[in-house]
């Protein structure tokens, strides 16, 4: 899958008259963000459980298709299971050794969107609003017996009880936002 910004390769002139970009969108590929991603992404879901893996590969490939995205995912392991080092000292003054709460360990798979050269690259903003309130099949309740998707039961309750029209308007992905890529060093 090659990565490549905008400000990296010169479009030709002609290419500003195309109304949509081609994006690849094969179901038997597998899109797995890379370095060479633009710096600037959009997260907008993630996946925990035994159907994580097939749910974002599912929504990737809606975003490819649909919205002539690109869009990637990402993998990361949370281990809550070893103790961490805490804020201050113990009795005996060395480092305070704290264990989590939760006492697990899982993957988690993040659907991350874009490949902005830039924070300020104005198709940012215009993706992320498209986002937002985007509904796609791949996240309908109505359309799946079961979501993976982290925090959607707390998501649909949100909106529920929230007084707020706009936020009642936001779909799945109502809580998309702009972040770096993952995979590159933080000193960039």
């Amino acid at each position: 899958v090659a990565c490549l910004s905008s400000r990296m390769v010169a479009a030709p002139p002609w290419a500003t008259l195309v109304p949509f970009r081609k994006v690849d969108a094969d179901p038997n590929k597998s899109y797995d963000l890379e370095e060479k991603c633009g710096p600037w992404m959009i997260m907008a879901a993630s996946f925990v459980g035994a159907a994580a893996e097939e749910q974002s590969h599912d929504l990737v490939l809606e975003l490819r298709q649909k919205q002539h995205l690109e869009a990637y995912t990402f993998r990361r392991t949370y281990d809550f299971t070893k103790p961490t080092e805490g804020l201050g000292y113990n009795r005996f003054g060395g480092p305070r050794r704290m264990r989590y709460m939760t006492n697990s360990k899982f993957e988690e798979i993040a659907v991350l969107v874009g490949n902005f050269a830039s924070v300020d690259d104005p198709r940012v903003e215009k993706v992320l609003e498209t986002l937002k309130y985007a509904r796609p099949d791949s996240l309908d309740p109505n359309k799946r017996k079961e979501s993976t998707q982290r925090l959607a039961g707390l998501r649909q309750l949100y909106d529920m009880v929230s007084t707020s029209p706009a936020e009642k308007t936001k779909g799945p992905m109502g809580s998309a936002f702009v972040t770096r890529n993952p995979l590159l060093p933080e000193e960039l």
